[in-house]
């Protein structure tokens, strides 16, 4: 998003997002400008209306921001409101390529402006001869592999020694690809792919070998593609060239069900030097209290918390309780608010969690950035910045820094989202 005059202090802009549903669908919306978003990507609808006058497409998103202030995007310009991933449907559609329209229609902008929107036309293709995933097509790694495939080596095998020191999928994802590349593998366009000749032109080129020396005594006799011109342009053709690698950002990392693997543990001052760790829960209050608790980071910047009928309360936060009793297993007391909608953003830089609104918490609810103790809700802050570091793909690891207190806690996905 951008506009001529650099303005980055306007009402909002709303629009639509449109594509044909044969080819596409819907697989994650992320990284979105939380600021002042109303309409984070809703949909797939109907394109009934044909608002982008395509009827190539037929299936569109609806995203919207809008300011009660008048100051969006209010950030540096150009900037980026919005990632959308797609799956692409080959298994119900039969082409070794295809090109397919991403279209835009606007539904509002800001007074004074005039909208104007790049629709793009994809070619999209089912493989690449990237099939470990390293963003380059190489041919002791990629190239062998295929021809371990066309020689019918076992699927356990084909990865042996081949991995590229960048491969990002795994053994059964590599073979998976490869299978799949097999529909656009028939290089020489005889009807079949066979090692010595399609998977020799691949190896060639990607030794790049060129002219004679790629296609010599390696085409079939009864080819359809005979040249040298032929034959590289189909190769080049399925070639990951530039395309730039995904990237899974931490706010994309974050996206899912999460739960405390144990009780969080904190540490303080005690005359003037830091104490040991010490837990917060003990194991009946854990076990009974938190250990179902769910807080769910979503793909569109929202955060939700389950507590799945009740969850720990301070003492003092909690005026059912007696300063005899001890703490035990009620409903989140106020500010938290099931009604409100939360949100979170993820400073990769800064290796910083921000939960926003006023309540919003994980695990411990009476202590926040700089904050002695929150004994009642007015006394609740507008966010908390929780520190984190990843431990493994399903765990991390966030700290807070609480006045004269440190907390760490460890979250654990849930699996199966």
């Amino acid at each position: 998003y951008d506009v001529s005059d650099d303005n980055n202090q306007l009402t909002g802009i709303g629009f639509r997002v449109h594509y044909d549903s044969e080819i596409f669908s819907l697989s994650a919306i992320e990284n979105i400008l939380s600021d002042s978003v109303i309409v984070g990507g809703m949909g797939p609808y109907q394109d009934i209306e044909n608002f982008d006058n395509d009827g190539t497409t037929d299936s569109y998103l609806v995203f919207g921001w809008a300011s009660i202030n008048g100051d969006w995007p209010n950030t540096t310009l150009p900037a980026k409101l919005s990632d959308i991933q797609f799956f692409v449907n080959w298994d119900n559609y039969e082409a070794a390529s295809s090109t397919s329209n991403i279209n835009f229609s606007v539904v509002d902008n800001s007074q004074g402006y005039e909208a104007n929107a790049t629709n793009y036309s994809i070619n999209v293709l089912p493989a690449t001869w990237d099939f470990d995933g390293d963003g380059t097509a190489d041919a002791l790694t990629d190239g062998l592999m295929l021809l371990r495939y066309i020689f019918r080596v076992p699927d356990e095998d084909i990865t042996n020694d081949a991995l590229s020191a960048n491969a990002t999928l795994s053994p059964a994802q590599i073979v998976e690809g490869i299978k799949r590349a097999i529909s656009v593998a028939d290089i020489d366009g005889n009807g079949s792919t066979d090692a010595l000749t399609d998977g020799l032109l691949l190896l060639r080129y990607l030794f790049m070998l060129r002219g004679d020396m790629l296609i010599n005594n390696a085409v079939s006799h009864d080819a359809t593609r005979t040249t040298v011109e032929e034959i590289e342009q189909y190769i080049e053709l399925y070639m990951p060239n530039e395309l730039t690698l995904p990237v899974q950002s931490e706010q994309n990392f974050m996206v899912g069900d999460w739960k405390l693997a144990s009780s969080p543990e904190y540490r303080e001052y005690e005359d003037g030097e830091l104490s040991d760790w010490d837990v917060e829960f003990d194991t009946s209050i854990y076990n009974d209290c938190v250990a179902d608790d769910i807080y769910s980071f979503g793909n569109d910047g929202t955060y939700s918390y389950s507590w799945n009928g009740t969850t720990y309360v301070p003492e003092d936060q909690n005026p059912e309780l007696s300063w005899e009793q001890d703490s035990s297993c009620y409903a989140p007391r106020a500010p938290w608010d099931d009604n409100e909608i939360y949100s979170y953003t993820v400073d990769e830089n800064g290796g910083e969690i921000t939960l926003n609104g006023f309540g919003a918490f994980i695990a411990i609810s009476h202590r926040a950035n700089g904050n002695d103790e929150i004994d009642v809700p007015a006394e609740a802050p507008n966010s908390i910045t929780y520190t984190y570091t990843k431990i493994t793909n399903d765990e991390i690891l966030l700290e807070l820094d609480a006045y004269t207190e440190y907390w760490r806690f460890t979250l654990e996905r849930v699996l199966g989202n």
